[in-house]
């Protein structure tokens, strides 16, 4: 249950970030060559199907659906950072909006792997988690524990980047 909690978190955090700087989000999609007519739309999907997915794999009956929608999500991220990472640009992620600034690259890939890890974790681990049946509290622990782990990314993120002198100014 926790991992379904913790995958929600991620992707309603980037779906809400990626809603509060759309024209970023846009930016970055066209610094990937997206045509630019389409980068608007694009950025407005994105999240949308971000929050789907996350309602989906708290939905126990619709699980199965928010696991293959986390890996398709998954796939789209893997290949933007692939394109960032062969054409020789530095490319704003926009993963987290402006929340959690960094570039796509290697350190994107190690984190959309791990997510496709834990995505196959429910995905083989096909047995109902009983996240209905939870207690409150335990959904309360969940969500704060995921925050909690948000943050120390967030945190560790800014300090490696302003490190190598690359941090976005808000």
């Amino acid at each position: 249950a926790l991992v379904q909690v913790f995958l929600a978190v991620i992707l309603a955090s980037a779906a809400m970030a990626k809603f509060m700087d759309r024209t970023g989000f846009a930016k970055s999609l066209t610094s990937l060559d997206l045509r630019s007519q389409m980068a608007p739309f694009v950025a407005g999907a994105v999240p949308l199907w971000e929050l789907a997915t996350a309602v989906l794999l708290l939905w126990e009956s619709q699980r199965l659906w928010g696991e293959v929608s986390l890996m398709l999500l998954l796939c789209s991220f893997a290949w933007a950072t692939w394109r960032a990472l062969t054409s020789g640009r530095r490319i704003n992620c926009n993963c987290f909006g402006q929340l959690i600034p960094e570039a796509l690259g290697w350190k994107t890939a190690a984190r959309i792997v791990l997510l496709a890890v834990l995505d196959g974790f429910l995905f083989w681990g096909k047995k109902p988690t009983g996240l209905a049946n939870a207690p409150f509290l335990d959904w309360v622990g969940a969500v704060l524990l995921s925050i909690g782990l948000l943050l120390i990314y967030a945190v560790g993120n800014v300090f490696y980047e302003s490190r190598r002198g690359w941090v976005i100014r808000l």
